[in-house]
């Protein structure tokens, strides 16, 4: 009983401070549906390539209803992911203020992590529930195509409601991990330049966004597989179109746990490690 009173003080300052960072992003509703127009917009443009390209070549690793689900999941995820270090880290790198937070009474990466999953949890739900419902709506061949539940048993039904719900929440926990690694690297580099070039490339290639990852060329294939951006939005995307199923989608949920849980712990050694070394600038 005292092991699990002690553990639950120990966690609360860092789910006080993931129910804040919410709140906080709550309140940006206009922000949110502006979103939800450019997203959309972007993904009837993304739609509208990928069915000119299934006209003039079809292609086998995708059907062309799976990719379209795909270009309008991972638009409906775009906010999942980073892309690039978090602007209040940033300026707390540069103006000094970093010192302020060293002194707290915490875990600063597991704080950091908090705060990062908010942002990756609460605007892609504000944007990403609109689109997902105008999508849906959309006439053939640009309509976002639900998984068919007939002719499912019941347990079949929930077997694959589980493995999408985990999908998603093991992608949510990395992608705020991913994130945390970047506003760490902020402080290791004490600039914020060189990432915030660098990672819109990497988003773009590696995350879905160029075109589904099952469609790059077989060369380049393993390497891809390998990164953790597909655990992201690639790996939910295509759980949900029907591409991953039955040990496959297991196999992708494990993927993601491993990488999550890999990058979680050198998040932690790694802002530890240089907080003893940190240089504090301003004054």
């Amino acid at each position: 009983m005292l092991s699990i009173l002690v553990s639950a003080m120990w966690i609360s300052p860092y789910l006080s401070n993931l129910k804040i960072q919410a709140r906080i992003v709550l309140q940006y509703r206009a922000q949110a549906w502006a979103g939800v127009f450019t997203q959309g917009v972007f993904g009837f443009i993304r739609v509208s390539l990928m069915i000119a390209l299934f006209k003039a070549q079809p292609l086998q690793a995708m059907s062309l209803e799976q990719t379209v689900t795909y270009v309008w999941f991972t638009q409906m995820l775009l906010t999942f992911i980073a892309w690039g270090p978090d602007p209040l880290i940033s300026a707390m790198v540069k103006d000094g203020t970093l010192a302020y937070e060293m002194v707290r009474p915490v875990r600063l990466s597991l704080m950091w992590y908090m705060r990062s999953l908010s942002f990756r949890g609460v605007i892609p739900l504000m944007r990403g529930l609109p689109i997902m419902l105008i999508a849906s709506l959309l006439p053939k061949p640009l309509r976002l195509t639900w998984p068919s539940i007939e002719g499912m048993s019941v347990m079949e039904t929930a077997t694959w409601a589980t493995t999408m719900v985990l999908c998603l929440a093991v992608a949510w926990l990395l992608a705020g991990a991913i994130n945390n690694f970047i506003n760490i690297a902020v402080v290791a580099l004490m600039s914020d330049d060189g990432l915030v070039r660098l990672m819109p490339v990497v988003v773009f290639l590696f995350g879905g966004l160029i075109m589904p990852m099952p469609l790059f060329p077989d060369v380049m294939q393993g390497f891809i597989k390998a990164m953790p951006f597909v655990g992201i939005m690639d790996m939910p995307a295509r759980v949900f179109s029907g591409h991953l199923a039955g040990i496959d989608a297991l196999m992708a949920i494990l993927f993601q746990c491993v990488w999550l849980l890999a990058i979680v712990a050198i998040n932690d050694l790694w802002l530890e490690s240089r907080l003893k070394r940190a240089v504090i600038q301003g004054g």
